[in-house]
Formats: C-alpha cells, structure tokens, sequence
C-alpha cells in the first residue's frame, strides 16, 4: 500500500513537470501553434485516476501562481488577468474529468482512452472560452464578438488538441503497461 502511495506522488510530480515541459514545447500548425499541455494533462487522467491527476494539475497551476515560469507566458499571480489562464483552469477539470472517466470505463484499450481524453477536453475549451471572453471584454476592454471568441479561443486549436489526445491515448495504453498502475 505505501509503496502504490509512493509511486502515485512521484508520478503526480513528474506529470506536473510534464504539464509544465509541455508548455515551452510548441508544434507549429498552419492556424496556431500547438503546445504538448493538453496531451499531459489527459495522459495523466488517464494513468493516474481523477484524484492523483487533479493534484498533478493543481501542482502545476500553483506552481505557475508562486512565480515560476511553468505556464507558456511565464508565471505569477498576475497570470489570473491573462485571458488565456482560463484553459489552465480548465486542465484541472480536464484532468479530473479524464481521470474520472478512464475508473468508470476501465479504459484499458485506445479507444477507450480516446473517449475520455476528448471528452476531457471538454472543459479545458469551455472555461478557457468562456475566461478569454470576460478578461479579454474585462480587462483588456477589447471589442469582440462571439465569433471571434470562438475562432481564436477554440476553434484554431482544437484540430492540434485532439491530434493530442490521439497521442495520449496511445501512450496511454502502454504505459499503463509498462508501470502496472
């Protein structure tokens, strides 16, 4: 038992060092480049479990809050008025949502995994949509309709996050395997 306990922290801190690797790790995309983030965060939840990959993710965004420079723009609490710092909050539900999903379903195949990493992206681009929108009306006073919101909030990412949670499934799948989790 302590040494499952062990393991398990060890891992929620190496994927929170993966979450935070994944974040200066850009892939260029036609529309907008693409960080490795989203592919940690749901590989998480899907090896972990819900709770052990929500502290994994709350790690990191503590992390990013106490300065370091864990988050793609940097770090520190003045992150809270970068209108992207919504999809950080996001990884949280998305990595309890994935992790949640992945006990309940036994994801055990790449389907499976499939599933719920998509279907754990979900909140990632609802609270990330939703904070970009207000900080950016809020804070920045900028001009911007709901389409606009969507293209650059959502829509010009989501082709390379779901490549990513293609990856992480698959990934997935063997390493739970390979560490017998």
């Amino acid at each position: 038992m302590v040494n499952k306990r062990i393991r398990s922290l060890v891992l929620c801190a190496l994927f929170a060092a993966l979450i935070a690797v994944g974040a200066y790790i850009r892939i260029p995309t036609p529309l907008a480049p693409v960080t490795l983030q989203t592919m940690f965060v749901t590989m998480s939840g899907l090896v972990l479990g819900w709770k052990y990959a929500t502290v994994s993710a709350l790690i990191y965004v503590c992390l990013g809050l106490v300065g370091l420079p864990v988050f793609a723009g940097g770090g520190g609490v003045s992150y809270l008025l970068n209108p992207t710092f919504g999809y950080i909050m996001g990884f949280v539900v998305c990595a309890a949502l994935s992790g949640l999903l992945s006990e309940k379903i036994a994801c055990n195949n790449f389907r499976k995994n499939l599933l719920c990493s998509c279907i754990g992206l979900i909140p990632v681009y609802v609270i990330g949509v939703g904070y970009f929108a207000v900080i950016s009306y809020c804070v920045s006073e900028a001009v911007v309709n709901l389409s606009e919101i969507l293209l650059w909030g959502a829509a010009i990412f989501l082709p390379g996050d779901l490549i990513m949670c293609v990856i992480a499934s698959f990934l997935s799948v063997k390493l739970k395997k390979a560490i017998r989790f």
